[in-house]
């Protein structure tokens, strides 16, 4: 059976891009408003959301059903071999559907397009279900002292050959 949703890379040029940019706010402040206690305004959100999406240097995918935005992710090459991971978020109404794990493999596509070797990103040490996620997509997860808050994860992405090649 095929998912119900689809994945799609963001340019600051789409037709589309002010419904985009709404739509990854809202599915941004849901995802805020389970995760913390203070929530930014609406205008704040959509300002950073704007910025981020038409001003920066960062990829962004997102996941749609229909024409409603459901996901995202977000990453930019830090360097020569290194793709950094901002996050992966999926609206709490839509989660337990696969939508995660298809944006993190996009997301990862995207990083082995650019020619880096590897992927990096923090997850809470408590976020069980990202974890699994994580793992069962080959990451290797490390926690540097105990009472940490976060584990570093990392994807190898197989690129070692072409990073050989330009050294």
């Amino acid at each position: 059976m095929a998912p119900e949703f689809v994945i799609r890379r963001v340019n600051k040029n789409d037709p589309d891009i002010d419904d985009v940019i709404i739509g990854i706010a809202i599915v941004n402040a849901k995802v805020d408003a389970e995760a913390t206690d203070t929530i930014p305004s609406e205008e704040h959100a959509l300002w950073r959301i704007d910025r981020l999406v038409r001003e920066s240097h960062y990829g962004i995918g997102i996941a749609l059903k229909g024409s409603e935005v459901v996901g995202y992710w977000c990453g930019f090459q830090r360097d020569d071999e290194t793709f950094s991971s901002w996050g992966i978020y999926v609206d709490p109404d839509h989660r337990r559907q696969h939508i995660g794990e298809a944006l993190k493999s996009d997301q990862l596509s995207r990083a082995k397009e650019l020619g880096c070797i590897k992927s990096v990103t923090i997850v809470e040490i408590d976020n069980v279900q990202s974890i699994a996620m994580l793992q069962k997509m080959g990451a290797q997860l490390i926690l540097h002292k105990p009472g940490d808050k976060y584990y570093d994860v990392e994807f190898q992405l197989g690129n070692e050959s072409r990073s050989s090649e330009q050294r």
